[in-house]
């Protein structure tokens, strides 16, 4: 299990729940992005409110769990969970990046405007290819990440997704807590200290 100061993870089961929506998930990643090219950037919203009420509902959890926040700040509104930042909602959404042995976008990026604490969680996690690269403080880490768990590191990590040779889609959801405040990593078990991200 992954456990620095910048790059940890937990489990994450979402297994159960998307199973229903695996293959919707798909459909909308390729008519955004790969058909049509809708929207700024390589991630697509999946766009389904239930959907993304269960999966904020686990991430805040996790958030808990780790995470010193002000948690006055997480409110519901028009269905959706998400923080109150500023004066403005900011819902928690699922973003969805996928890619295969022929669709892939390899771009080094930062969460540095849209979050405080970005995390990632991975569906059919490819054999061959589909790590993760982050570059924390100029030290490159590569993640080869499994599925049903979630990998959390600060916003300002530069990350990329690394292609794969292996043709069965990889699905990728992206997920984004935004505070006004940088967040705080609580005290582990084994009594590592505190650390401001």
């Amino acid at each position: 299990m992954i456990d620095e100061p910048y790059l940890f993870e937990r489990k994450f089961i979402i297994s159960d729940i998307v199973a229903e929506h695996k293959d919707k998930m798909l459909a909308k990643f390729i008519d955004d992005k790969i058909d049509n090219e809708r929207g700024k950037g390589y991630n697509t919203d999946y766009g389904d409110k239930n959907f993304d009420r269960e999966i904020a509902k686990r991430f805040i959890r996790a958030i808990d769990d780790n995470f010193i926040v002000d948690r006055d700040r997480i409110v519901e509104h028009d269905g959706y969970f998400g923080t109150l930042v500023n004066g403005n909602f900011q819902p928690i959404r699922s973003w969805l990046y996928c890619q295969n042995n022929v669709h892939n976008n390899s771009v080094a990026h930062t969460h540095i405007n849209t979050s405080s604490i970005n995390a990632v969680t991975y569906i059919d996690v490819p054999n061959d290819g589909g790590a993760l690269e982050l570059d924390i403080m100029g030290e490159k880490t590569y993640l080869k990440p499994t599925d049903d768990r979630i990998y959390f590191f600060p916003y300002w990590v530069v990350h990329r997704p690394l292609p794969q040779t292996d043709e069965k889609w990889r699905l990728c959801i992206n997920l984004e807590f935004f505070d006004e405040k940088r967040p705080v990593r609580k005290k582990d078990e084994y009594g590592k200290p505190e650390i401001r991200w």
